[in-house]
């Protein structure tokens, strides 16, 4: 795995914007074959933590980022989200996010 993001936490209800930073790549997203490779719960129990990943992710404005939406989740809960991308040339490579859901009032 190549590095983790630092994340702020998120509310169970809001949908968030995670981007995934692949400062080595060598290609452009365009040229990044993404997925999101793990979806695990990390502190307390979700018995399905696919379910907060929603669609597949996709290139962002600069050549090194990869963008995924995270949706829901159980307060309480820490996820960590795996991306792996493969470029054009074969180099694979995985970064990872750790996102608290809380829903304490801020």
């Amino acid at each position: 795995m190549s590095h983790q993001e630092p994340t702020p936490s998120k509310r169970s209800g809001e949908t968030v914007i995670l981007s995934f930073s692949f400062p080595s790549a060598t290609a452009t997203p365009t040229g990044l074959t993404c997925t999101v490779t793990q979806v695990s719960s990390r502190v307390q129990d979700d018995p399905n933590p696919a379910l907060t990943k929603s669609g597949t992710p996709y290139p962002g404005a600069d050549p090194t980022l990869v963008l995924q939406k995270f949706t829901g989740g159980i307060h309480g809960c820490t996820y960590e989200v795996v991306v792996t991308g493969t470029t054009l040339e074969g180099e694979v490579l995985s970064a990872a996010i750790v996102i608290p859901v809380d829903d304490h009032p801020r």
